[in-house]
């Protein structure tokens, strides 16, 4: 069965895990756009694409896939206005999608890897593909734990290690409940991350979004930028407890893009105290 025939013969099964299967379907999508304006490109796996989307196409609505479709071809035409606005001519040499490859390099977040030809020599260009259903969403980044955070992994500005054992220490003594603690905790996170410099602040930004150039496909718009925010050269802004006493939003380009920090319990109330991490997003601001 071929990719259009996949398409064309859908029927949501599942309705599990949907955000995922969302993602995984635009990035078959993509690809698949790709592939079918440059068909002498080189695969180097020619299934994987197909086989991505018949294992996640069935979890979601045939409306959103045949939105995804659509929309993925408007992204093609947005990556293309990118290479050549990049390399002026430029040949699609190869194509591969890399699921899962930031485990192998923490700032590589790519789900699309291209080979171009481009005067006489090879360049690979690494994207990470996103799909969120409109402009106003948010894109989940990566969620660190709270002991690695300004730590030289991502801000390289110290540590939250002794607010975190007298947080918990407080905690244990029945002193503060979860809620004062995560505020307790976001509090002085934010004030760290307000008396950093720029430089770090630039360093840690990039380490949560990933070094990969990002392309959003906004499907239910028919709408898709591609933005190379690992990056930041402006200024970037701390809100401390902002816009809730759990959270550190930071903002750079003029305010068009923000990341938001939020601190949160690995495990539920019902387990007492858990381990610390951050639930960290990202959002453009048009």
């Amino acid at each position: 069965m071929n990719f259009e025939s996949i398409i064309n013969r859908h029927i949501q099964e599942e309705t599990k895990n949907i955000s995922n299967a969302i993602g995984k379907c635009n990035e078959a999508m993509v690809y698949y756009q790709i592939l079918k304006a440059n068909p002498i490109t080189t695969q180097v796996d020619p299934e994987e694409y197909q086989d991505m989307l018949k294992k996640y196409s069935p979890v979601i609505s045939h409306e959103d896939l045949i939105t995804l479709h659509k929309a993925s071809k408007v992204t093609l035409k947005r990556l293309n206005e990118y290479l050549s606005d990049k390399y002026g001519q430029y040949k699609i040499d190869s194509i591969q999608l890399v699921p899962d490859n930031y485990l192998k390099d923490r700032l590589d977040n790519s789900d699309l890897e291209l080979i171009l030809f481009v005067d006489n020599q090879y360049i690979e260009e690494a994207f990470s593909l996103k799909a969120i259903s409109k402009k106003t969403a948010k894109i989940t980044a990566k969620n660190p734990g709270i002991g690695k955070i300004l730590g030289p992994q991502y801000f390289d500005i110290g540590s939250l290690s002794s607010i975190v054992e007298e947080v918990q220490e407080k905690f244990a003594k029945n002193l503060i409940n979860h809620q004062q603690s995560l505020i307790e905790v976001s509090a002085e996170l934010g004030e760290k991350l307000i008396t950093s410099n720029q430089t770090k602040l630039r360093k840690g930004v990039q380490a949560l979004l990933g070094k990969s150039t990002l392309i959003v496909t906004f499907y239910n718009q028919n709408h898709s930028i591609v933005l190379q925010h690992g990056n930041v050269k402006s200024e970037v802004f701390v809100s401390k407890q902002y816009p809730s006493p759990i959270q550190t939003t930071l903002y750079w380009n003029e305010k068009q893009e923000e990341l938001s920090l939020r601190v949160k319990f690995s495990a539920g109330q019902k387990k007492g105290w858990s381990s610390l991490k951050l639930a960290c997003e990202y959002k453009l601001n048009f």
